[in-house]
């Protein structure tokens, strides 16, 4: 199960070639992408300085602001996302959002149940170092992805496609 050198280079030109040619294509189409990659990226390093970072960090404190209400059981589920002063959207946090909607008790347990999946795909990992089985690299993207997705959740809501990979990967760990 070793990688061969030529094998490696036979796909690399290629993939650069593809990875040039859709370069130049978004180019051509009046995206910067470096630029864009940059702006999006001081969101994160200087949020006061972004629109989109600022409007969330509002977001956040103004959703927070309900959570003081009721901090260990949240305010339950339903209702709107709308206060005084806000636009009537969610917080694009999911820790923010669930601490609103089920309090301290809820995202406790949530993240108890992501730890115990990211515990279990990790020890299944491990344990399959010695075999060939296929269905790794199933867990591994599961894997992947659920640490992926808790980082895109400091800056987005619930979505619910991470679930499906991840769904995947504790369907090959449970079988």
């Amino acid at each position: 199960k070793e990688i061969r050198l030529g094998k490696v280079l036979s796909w690399s030109i290629p993939s650069v070639l593809a990875g040039l040619i859709i370069w130049i294509v978004i180019g051509l189409s009046g995206l910067n992408v470096i630029e864009y990659v940059t702006t999006r990226g001081s969101a994160l390093i200087n949020p006061e300085e972004d629109p989109s970072g600022a409007w969330r960090i509002a977001q956040w404190e103004t959703q927070l602001s309900k959570f003081y209400g009721s901090p260990v059981l949240g305010e339950g589920f339903g209702g709107y996302w709308g206060l005084e002063g806000d636009i009537g959207v969610s917080p694009h946090n999911l820790y923010v959002q669930t601490l609103v909607k089920i309090g301290i008790v809820g995202l406790f347990l949530y993240l108890m149940v992501v730890f115990k999946v990211f515990s279990a795909m990790k020890n299944w990992i491990k344990a399959q170092r010695t075999r060939s089985n296929p269905e790794l690299a199933i867990v591994l993207t599961g894997l992947v992805v659920l640490i992926a997705a808790h980082a895109f959740y400091m800056v987005y809501s619930f979505e619910y496609y991470t679930w499906l990979f991840v769904g995947l990967g504790v369907a090959v760990i449970k079988d």
